[in-house]
């Protein structure tokens, strides 16, 4: 697992910094467009399963709403 995330090919794919502002604007600047843009890089660096979780919990009352797997 180390061997695999330490991997060159990995560092340069969890770099999302390398992506033009154009196109970090269209994914989103928060963590769930930003997720979904470090999901396509580790699909085209050669991962074959990538999943994203969407855990928002409400500011106001503190419930858990929203929670998918993606």
């Amino acid at each position: 697992a180390y061997r695999m995330l330490f991997a060159p090919e990995a560092k340069g794919a969890f770099d999302i910094s390398k992506e033009s502002e154009t196109l970090r604007e269209r994914y989103g600047r928060n963590e769930y467009g930003e997720a979904f843009l470090l999901a396509r890089r580790l699909v085209e660096a050669g991962v074959r399963l990538v999943t994203l979780v969407w855990y928002y919990v409400c500011p106001k009352d503190g419930n858990v709403a929203n929670v998918w797997d993606n």
